[in-house]
């Protein structure tokens, strides 16, 4: 799904700002905020990493990338239309964060079917 919006920001611009919103909400791959339960010192992640959990427990078993290459297909569509660059890095940290502990971190400790695909992620995310 993630491949036609992409192209579908191509034709239209302006609908970046809700579908990054979107992607804040259901997809972006870091724990925004974290609350303590009652008296417990135990803290609680208030938004849950898909993407994180998509490359790393559902793609990596089958060795297969499609949804983490989807993904950053989308995010740089996204980050070259971003046109406020006053919070251009706090903005994007988030993904900055999954690039670099995600998906380069075990980079080389990853299994893959086809080996171009390995590459396909490192251009895709460089």
């Amino acid at each position: 799904m993630r491949n036609p919006i992409s192209t579908f920001l191509e034709v239209s611009p302006t609908l970046k700002d809700s579908i990054w919103s979107l992607l804040e909400q259901y997809d972006l791959p870091v724990v925004v905020k974290a609350s303590v339960l009652g008296n417990s010192s135990q803290e609680v992640p208030s938004q849950v990493y898909e993407m994180g959990y998509e490359l790393n427990e559902v793609e990596a078993r089958r060795e297969e990338y499609p949804l983490t290459l989807s993904y950053s297909n989308l995010l740089n569509v996204i980050i070259e239309k971003e046109t406020d660059l006053s919070e251009y890095g706090r903005k994007f940290v988030g993904i900055f964060s999954f690039v670099h502990d995600q998906v380069y971190g075990p980079f080389s400790q990853r299994a893959y079917v086809d080996p171009v695909e390995k590459w396909q992620l490192v251009v895709a995310f460089l």
